[in-house]
Order: structure tokens, then C-alpha cells, then sequence
């Protein structure tokens, strides 16, 4: 009796699968000859004369294994919508970093984005976001200024997945994970005092309207330290404001009220540096 029960059982099974497959194969399987003699953008990956779910994963194994890979994230983009039947709209679609977790699938598109041959800009926005397009603009992957940073130092903590090289702004960006987070770094080749002081020689109000702007904006502040006891105060890698040592623009104790007008005291990653205004003059104190 109970050989019976399970016969019956694997019967019904079996006849489920058959009247799945029959249902899914037409939309989800079909012939590469037939695909072959309508569009070029859909490939049978596995060659078994078929294309369905498998050529789909095996693509994937691809991007992600081989490097490099045959196929594109386009190629990926188009099988996956053939299979699902969905029309290409072109229709501009965006990916926000900023919130994004870190996964290896998060991971996976980043890099095959970046690394893809898609055409490729980018564009600063005013609150310092950068905004990367792919594809004349039909993607667009952005990075909220939280997560740019122009700090070459923390940029060498940090766990590189892909870079692109932008010709016209002579920069390069950097997708990395940092403190459990993607971080975009921005390295340029343009030299990096753009914008450069030389703090004994540059006393005017122009000067500490400037400082004053720089210390309240989202810029990275550093502070180096030389060997003769010199200060460079650095805002990304656009303001340097040199300090010379060797010239009684650095000062070994902070100043009273009597002494010097405090300008603006900076937190930097290094510790905080505070400017005065002493006998028409800049000195600055570092902690």
C-alpha cells in the first residue's frame, strides 16, 4: 500500500513539472536560431541552442569571474529584459550610493559599470556631489558629498573596486569601500596649490574673508608640519596657506586678546589650528 501511495506520489510531481515547464518555456525559452534572425543584443552565453535563465547566470558568472569578461553590463541588461519580456524604454535610471549597503551584488555593479564600455562623464554638483552618467546619460550613478572625499591619505586605508579616468577634467575617481560604506575619492592631476598664500606676504581683508569661507565649508582640511616648523594649511586640493616657521608665523602657545585678534580656529584630521592677526600680520597656532 505504501509503495502505491509514494508511486502515485512521484507521478503527480513529475506531471506538475511537465505542465510548469510547458507553461514557462515560451516566454522564458527560446530558440537561438529564431533570436539570431531578429536582434544581435540577446546571445545564447552557454551555446546549447536556447536561450533562457541558465544563459542568464552563466553571463553573470562571467562578469564577475573573468576578467575580462566577453559580455558587458549592457549585454546583461538586455538578456535579463528579453527573458522578462520588457520593452527598453530608454528611460533615465539612477542609483544613489549614498545610502547604498555594501554587498557583493552593490559591489558588482559599481565595478561593472565603471569597467563597462558604456561612453562616460561626470559632473560636480553645487553642494559638492559628484553625478557619474553611462551611456549618454541613460544611467546615472550618484555620490552625495558625504561620501566624496579628496583625502589622498585615507584614500590608502581604503579598499579600491574600480576607477575612471575622466580626460577632460584631468581627474581620476576612485570607488572604494571605506568604514563599511562606499567612499568616491577624487585625485587630480592638476597641481594642487591652485590656489596658493604665502602667509607672510598675503595680509589683507581679502585674504581673511577667504579663510573665513574655507573654514566653514565641506572642503577636507589638513594641517603638514615641516621640519623647520612650518605650517600648510590645506583646503582639499584647492587652497594652500603656508605658514613660515622660520619667519615668526608660527607661534609654540596659543595668543591672549591682548596680544593678537583671533581670526578662525580649524579642526583638521591632524588637530586644530588656530589664525591670528598680530602687528598686520598672520600667525597661526597648531594643537
Amino acid at each position: 500500500m505504501l509503495k502505491k501511495i509514494t508511486t502515485s506520489f512521484v507521478t503527480l510531481i513529475v506531471a506538475l513539472l511537465v505542465m510548469l515547464t510547458s507553461t514557462i518555456a515560451t516566454p522564458l525559452s527560446v530558440k537561438a536560431e529564431t533570436i539570431a534572425a531578429n536582434t544581435t543584443s540577446v546571445k545564447d552565453v552557454n551555446e546549447d541552442g536556447i536561450v533562457n535563465v541558465f544563459d542568464l547566470v552563466a553571463m553573470k558568472k562571467s562578469l564577475i569571474n573573468d576578467s575580462p569578461s566577453q559580455w558587458s553590463v549592457l549585454d546583461l541588461i538586455q538578456l535579463q529584459k528579453f527573458l522578462l519580456n520588457v520593452q527598453d524604454d530608454n528611460s533615465h535610471r539612477v542609483f544613489d550610493v549614498t545610502n547604498m549597503d555594501v554587498t557583493d551584488q552593490n559591489t558588482w555593479l559599481l565595478r561593472n559599470y565603471f569597467c563597462s564600455d558604456f561612453s562616460k562623464s561626470y559632473v560636480d554638483g553645487f553642494d559638492g556631489s559628484i553625478c557619474v552618467y553611462f551611456a549618454d546619460g541613460l544611467y546615472e550613478i550618484k555620490f552625495d558629498s558625504s561620501i566624496v572625499s579628496y583625502d589622498s591619505p585615507k584614500f590608502n586605508q581604503a579598499e579600491h573596486i574600480c576607477q575612471y579616468y575622466c580626460e577632460e577634467k584631468q581627474e581620476t575617481l576612485y570607488v572604494t569601500i571605506f568604514n563599511d560604506c562606499y567612499k568616491l575619492f577624487v585625485e587630480s592631476d592638476i597641481p594642487s596649490e591652485v590656489h596658493y598664500f604665502d602667509m607672510s606676504e598675503s595680509y589683507d581683508d581679502s585674504t581673511i574673508t577667504l579663510l573665513h569661507n574655507l573654514s566653514m565649508s565641506d572642503f577636507p582640511k589638513h594641517v603638514i608640519k615641516t621640519a623647520d616648523g612650518s605650517l600648510m594649511l590645506r583646503f582639499a586640493k584647492a587652497y594652500t596657506f603656508y605658514f613660515d616657521g622660520t619667519k615668526d608665523c608660527v607661534v609654540n602657545t596659543e595668543l591672549a586678546e591682548e596680544e593678537a585678534s583671533l581670526i578662525t580656529s580649524i579642526i583638521t584630521e591632524e588637530g586644530s589650528i588656530t589664525i591670528y592677526s598680530r602687528d598686520g600680520s598672520f600667525v597661526a597656532y597648531f594643537e
